[in-house]
């Protein structure tokens, strides 16, 4: 769902609707199902909603992504029943789930390695521009923008990303093994 001025608020607004009945799923669920059935219901039922194209929408204002924040730790909670006002950072830790920021960086490096190793399509393969090339790394430069907006576009973030990865991620030689060790490094 994309609004006139590209903010993704309506688009936002209908997947936290959408989570939040999830969530309700979850909350009578807790008593009957315990620890990996728990997150396994999570998995299915409200984890697609929030990876579904984010490497779009997911760079969007804060404001809008502070909402998913905090459905994702009330989930979190749910998850490891805890107490409503636990602090949630370890929580994410143990379960070994990602923020809705560190989701984005996950997907977006994906995506910018496929890119870099010419895995996409051609016309999305163009999309991130080598700055250096070196036998060690790959430093990526990020796209010109000619508005505003477009700082929220993956040709801008997606190079800033891939550049403040460490070299043992960049150098990956397969998708898997950089999907691996990203994940690892996000959580």
């Amino acid at each position: 769902m994309v609004d006139e001025k590209c903010t993704w608020k309506s688009h936002i607004n209908y997947i936290c609707n959408t989570i939040s009945k999830g969530i309700g799923i979850l909350i009578r669920a807790k008593n009957k199902l315990y620890g990996e059935s728990l997150q396994l219901l999570y998995e299915t039922l409200i984890k697609p909603y929030m990876t579904y194209c984010i490497t779009v929408w997911g760079n969007t204002y804060n404001k809008y992504l502070k909402r998913f924040h905090l459905l994702q730790k009330k989930i979190i909670r749910i998850l490891t029943y805890s107490e409503y006002i636990a602090h949630t950072e370890d929580l994410f830790h143990s379960r070994k789930i990602m923020t809705i920021y560190n989701m984005y960086k996950y997907f977006v490096g994906i995506f910018v390695f496929k890119s870099i190793n010419r895995l996409l399509p051609n016309s999305l393969c163009d999309i991130c521009i080598p700055n250096v090339i070196s036998r060690k790394s790959i430093t990526l430069r990020p796209g010109f923008r000619t508005k505003q907006i477009c700082e929220f576009s993956v040709k801008i973030t997606g190079p800033q990303i891939w550049n403040t990865l460490p070299n043992m991620i960049r150098e990956a030689k397969t998708v898997y093994t950089f999907k691996k060790q990203l994940k690892f490094f996000l959580l």
